[in-house]
This record gives structure tokens, sequence and C-alpha cells, in this order.
């Protein structure tokens, strides 16, 4: 835990104070978990499709501490499921909402949300324009 001291004691002289209790300090790890186990798996398989053209799976298996495998068709299940992707598998590509949710690089479900804003509001866009027979002069 001496690395939540920052550089105090590592880089010069000087006093950490700590506020925890001294048990709590004694309760935490000594090094925080890996980023790829805090951040959400479907946010890095989107991340990974998204930016490497291979398969993402000896990606995955070859990281210093590897998800689990079960957890990793989980977040494949859950990017079909939300239309990220076009099947459950490795093998599948990015849908269009996928590219952009990955483009977006916030939390998928908020991506979600956000392209289903764009999908409202565009067609009320489209039917303001119907209803004052603007459509085909956006076609000419």
């Amino acid at each position: 835990c001496n690395q939540r001291g920052g550089r105090t004691g590592r880089v010069r002289p000087g006093t950490v104070w700590r506020l925890y209790t001294k048990e709590t300090y004694e309760s935490m790890d000594e090094f925080d978990p890996p980023e790829i186990k805090q951040t959400p798996l479907e946010h890095v398989i989107l991340q990974l499709k998204s930016s490497l053209n291979c398969e993402i799976l000896p990606v995955l298996k070859n990281v210093i501490s590897p998800p689990d495998v079960t957890n990793i068709q989980i977040a494949f299940d859950t990017l079909y499921n939300m239309r990220y992707i076009e099947s459950n598998n490795d093998l599948s590509i990015l849908t269009e909402d996928g590219i952009i949710a990955a483009s977006l690089g916030i939390d998928l479900k908020i991506a979600k949300v956000v392209l289903y804003g764009f999908v409202i509001s565009f067609k009320k866009v489209f039917t303001l324009l119907e209803k004052f027979n603007f459509i085909p002069l956006l076609f000419f």
C-alpha cells in the first residue's frame, strides 16, 4: 500500500497524511487490480474489435491477467444483444452502432441512449419535413 502515498517518500522526502484508519490501510491489497479487471469486459472487447483487424480472443488470453472465458462469452452475448456486433462470437464484425459506440468511448448503455436520441431526433425532423412536403427536395 505504499504506492498509495504517491511520490512522497519515493521520489523525495515528505509526509503522507492518510485519511483512513490503520485497519483499513492494512486490509488494502498491495496493488490495485489490473485495469482489464476493473473495466467492463464489453467495453474492452468493443475497443479491441474497433482498433484491431483480427480475432481478439488470442489477445485477451495473452494479457498478464486474462479474463475468465465464461465472462468473455457473456460479454460477447451482451454486445450482440445491444446490437453492437453482428453475432455473439469472436468472428463477428461491428455494426454501425458498434462503430459509433466504440468511437464515443463512454459507457455502452449510455452510448445506446445517445444513439436512440439520434434516431428519435431524425424521425422527428423527417416527420416535420414530410408533413410540409419537403422530403422530395432532399433527394434532388
